[in-house]
């Protein structure tokens, strides 16, 4: 299944892949994209939205909130044992993607728009190496709830300065408002 979504996901955005297409033409507007504020709009919601998830379901749903609150029975990947590098992977993508060459963090100078993306991208990159470090299952480090369950924690609560900076942070500097994301609740 994993397998099928990968492939589908390469094929769309192949340089004449169908989503590629609609992704590389939404500075002229297109049926999907009738302006590249709208296109904006989707990836910054995305964005904001895997950092809300990655905070609340893959960290926060397994450890709580403070000592006392973890469920090892919840953590992430709880029967492969991969769910702390599920979570440091996670850390890893975001900061990788705010260091896209050519992307949209990248080109921000040339928009006005702020740069605090560099600053964002090195604090994941250096919560996933915090995270490679530790060798512990996720459900052990959450039936101990000892140290290293609140350094995790700790890392969930800089997700919070992700997020907010995606979701009216960046869009304000380039003069946008924020809308409306399955972050926001249902």
């Amino acid at each position: 299944f994993q397998s099928t979504l990968a492939d589908g996901f390469e094929t769309a955005w192949q340089p004449s892949g169908p989503y590629r297409l609609v992704y590389d033409t939404a500075a002229t507007g297109n049926e999907r994209y009738p302006n590249v504020d709208a296109l904006l709009r989707e990836f910054l919601a995305g964005a904001v939205v895997f950092t809300d998830r990655l905070r609340k379901f893959k960290i926060l749903r397994g450890l709580g909130n403070a000592p006392g609150e973890a469920r090892p029975e919840r953590t992430e990947a709880k029967l492969s044992g991969a769910g702390l590098p599920s979570v440091a992977v996670s850390f890893r993508m975001l900061a990788d993607l705010y260091d896209v060459p050519g992307g949209l963090f990248d080109t921000a100078p040339s928009l006005a728009a702020s740069v605090e993306s560099r600053i964002l991208a090195k604090t994941a990159r250096s919560a996933a190496e915090s995270l490679e470090f530790h060798k512990t299952p996720l459900t052990e480090i959450a039936q101990e709830d000892g140290p290293v369950a609140n350094e995790v924690r700790l890392l969930a609560d800089l997700l919070i300065y992700q997020e907010r900076f995606l979701k009216s942070g960046f869009l304000a500097s380039l003069g946008l408002a924020s809308g409306f994301t399955a972050a926001d609740g249902d």
